[in-house]
Parts: C-alpha cells; sequence; structure tokens
C-alpha cells in the first residue's frame, strides 16, 4: 500500500477574532476548493500565500494558524510534486508547533507524519523519516489509543517500511 500524508482540511485553528479572522478563514476555505475539489493548484498557492501574509501580521509569525497555513502550502506543492518546496514548509510549520503547542498536540504529529512521508518516500531520507514516524505513531497512540485511525495509519506506514514492530 502506497503511503500518503494526511492532507489538512484548510480550515485553520480558528483562533482569531472579528473581521480579520472571518477574511482569513473565507480565503483559506476558497484555497481548500480550488487546492482539493478544482485541482487550481496555482491560483490555491497564491491564496494560502495570502492567508499566511494576513496571518503573521494579525498573529506574528510563530503562531500556530501560521504553522496550518504553512502544512497546507507543503500539502499543495507535493499535489503539485513540488517535494523541495515543501520540505522548508513542513519543516518551519513543524518548529512553529513545537514552540508553540504541548509535546503531544496532534498537530505536531500530523506534521510530523506528512514530513515521514516526504521524506522517507520522495527525498531518500529514510532514517529520518522513520524516525518522525515513530513520534508520529506516538503521538497518536498518547492522544487518541491504539485502536485510533491515525495510530493504525502511521503503524501500517511503519510496517510498510518494514519498521513495525519497532516501539
Amino acid at each position: 500500500a502506497e503511503s500518503r500524508g494526511i492532507l489538512s482540511t484548510g480550515l485553520g485553528l480558528g483562533l482569531g477574532v472579528g473581521v480579520d479572522a472571518a477574511l482569513m478563514e473565507s480565503i483559506d476555505g476558497l484555497a481548500s476548493l480550488y487546492q482539493y475539489e478544482l485541482e487550481v493548484y496555482d491560483e490555491a498557492m497564491e491564496l494560502h500565500g495570502e492567508v499566511c501574509e494576513l496571518r503573521r501580521r494579525k498573529f506574528g509569525p510563530r503562531h500556530p494558524d501560521v504553522a496550518q497555513t504553512l502544512t497546507n502550502m507543503a500539502n499543495l506543492h507535493q499535489l503539485m510534486e513540488q517535494d523541495h518546496a515543501a520540505l522548508p514548509l513542513y519543516r518551519q510549520a513543524l518548529d512553529i508547533y513545537e514552540e508553540a503547542l504541548e509535546p503531544g498536540d496532534p498537530l505536531r504529529g500530523i506534521t510530523s507524519y506528512n514530513l515521514a512521508i516526504l521524506l522517507h518516500d520522495s527525498l531518500n531520507q529514510p532514517e529520518e523519516g522513520l524516525r518522525l514516524a515513530r513520534f508520529a505513531r506516538k503521538i497518536f497512540a498518547d492522544a487518541g489509543g491504539v485502536d485510533h485511525p491515525y495510530t493504525a495509519m502511521a503503524q501500517e506506514t511503519l510496517e510498510t517500511w518494514g519498521a513495525g514492530e519497532d516501539a
């Protein structure tokens, strides 16, 4: 079975308030529509870029909503088979999440898992991919249990990579 990253919904975390937040969420929703439903990738990337800039101005560059938008952009680069462009965006998003969120926050797991898939399957960095997939599996298991779908997905990926029995 082919491994796939978890694609974000593009809904963001919704931590803003007022008209600015509504505008950001509307643009973000439109970007997701272009990305996942219409497959109009260039326009989707432009909209994600606008949302990212709005969120940076409103919340600062190290806010989880900025990280969510960076993840959306990385996902889109992967859909466009621009894996090297996705890499720094995932790394930046994960760095923000590590600073801003609790250690076991599922967003850290999701982003780690997406980065693991990219590194292992596309960028020939299997060791780091395995490390991140194990980390994501632990977060998912701790947050939702061993029967949670994300835990099972990470476990299946590790088994596919020949590392499923590793803790």
